[in-house]
């Protein structure tokens, strides 16, 4: 705690930083003044770190959460993910919180936007998140969760158990072996990667209505599957852990959804973004910021960050088209993300007909990991998946009768 003291008091003239020793402490004097941030070590005594940030979660939603923790907390981590945007494991160095931190707070100035809200305000009703997912969140918390539990869950629902049998047998997952059951399915692909099928599917069906304004649905569903699918090789490659490999392939699988967003509640107007990225040559983020003064980035994080997904996620989802703009000290799901994306448009059957900015050689290598694009490219091959028929999901799931 000292080095961190010190730590805080060398970004003195960025941040204001108070210290507590316990849960109702820092409780009470969130009560009394705004915190951007609050950092919890899981052991507090009393109120342990769970409860905390929980509370926090209730009391201040748009307040970044914090966990810290140790080797012998590990049969907590279900908790600790509900009630954190991140979580460092001990011995943490202080540079390394400092980084997280900075993240965190300048992903909240990007979310409080104003014009960012006014378009998000325009939208409507956001989705929820769905009732199957709710479910699964709840059996992997828990410690006893197995594949085939897991599996009895997305059983229940005909539609989805197809889509993920479909999905699972193709040839983005690049899986030896025909998978012929949920619990395979689960086995073969994870708990994380699942749980992500189920909102990227939700999205999808959700927002099915997008489908009459012209929008290239099928073409997106097929961008979002391979960038995960190549997000998520990209990181085994550079030996990350696989909690990162999680985060990449889920956050490449969503890192689109603001533009289902976007069409499906302005179509005219998103469809006028479309041509206007044709007509210039121009990305179709940046023709997005001129008829909405946002990208579907920043509405597709907004979205995420209201359904409390971590933090590295809604970052990736983000910045995935600027990843020079957020403060970055080493490889993360940003940085598979955003060559993930590019790859995926490179394929020619997952663009939409417009033009992609390419990747930052530049932030690659102020990462040190710019002759590494040489090493990636050639594992990164998606011609024999344009030819699959993987339409998007639709709105007709159906749960089984008990």
């Amino acid at each position: 705690m000292q080095s961190f003291r010190r730590m805080i008091r060398g970004m003195k003239e960025e941040w204001q930083a108070e210290f507590v020793e316990t849960g109702s402490q820092a409780l009470e004097r969130l009560a009394q003044a705004r915190f951007e941030v609050v950092v919890s070590d899981m052991g507090l005594p009393g109120m342990d770190g769970v409860q905390l940030l929980t509370e926090v979660r209730r009391r201040y939603p748009d307040t970044a959460r914090i966990m810290l923790t140790g080797q012998d907390e590990r049969d907590a981590l279900g908790r600790i993910l509900e009630a954190s945007h991140q979580h460092l494991a001990k011995p943490c160095e202080p540079e390394r919180l400092k980084n997280v931190i900075a993240r965190a707070c300048a992903l909240r100035r990007l979310l409080r936007d104003e014009q960012l809200k006014r378009v998000v305000s325009q939208v409507g009703t956001l989705p929820t998140l769905p009732e199957l997912y709710d479910e699964l969140m709840a059996e992997c918390r828990s410690s006893i969760a197995t594949a085939a539990s897991v599996a009895e869950i997305i059983g229940d629902d005909v539609g989805m158990t197809a889509k993920i049998l479909q999905l699972v047998n193709s040839s983005y997952f690049g899986l030896r072996v025909r998978v012929a059951n949920p619990a395979h399915a689960v086995q073969m692909l994870g708990f994380e990667t699942v749980k992500a099928l189920v909102l990227c599917a939700h999205v999808f069906a959700r927002f099915d209505a997008a489908r009459a304004g012209g929008f290239p649905m099928v073409q997106l569903w097929k961008h979002s599957l391979a960038a995960s699918a190549f997000a998520g090789r990209v990181a085994r490659l550079e030996r990350a852990d696989q909690h990162l490999v999680d985060d990449a392939s889920v956050a490449a699988l969503l890192h689109d959804c603001g533009q289902l967003v976007l069409a499906a509640a302005t179509p005219a107007r998103y469809a006028e973004a479309m041509a206007l990225a044709a007509a210039r040559g121009i990305s179709l983020h940046e023709a997005e910021h001129l008829v909405f003064g946002t990208t579907n980035a920043s509405v597709g994080a907004y979205l995420l960050n209201l359904w409390a997904l971590p933090d590295p996620i809604v970052e990736a989802v983000a910045f995935h088209h600027a990843p020079a703009e957020w403060p970055h000290d080493g490889f993360a799901p940003l940085t598979a993300v955003h060559v993930a994306d590019v790859f995926a448009d490179e394929a020619h059957a997952f663009n939409v007909g417009h033009v992609n900015t390419g990747i930052d050689e530049g932030y690659l290598a102020a990462l040190g990991l710019a002759d590494r694009l040489e090493a990636w490219r050639p594992k990164l091959r998606a011609a024999d998946m344009d030819e699959e028929e993987l339409d998007p999901p639709a709105a007709t799931t159906t749960r089984r009768s008990s």
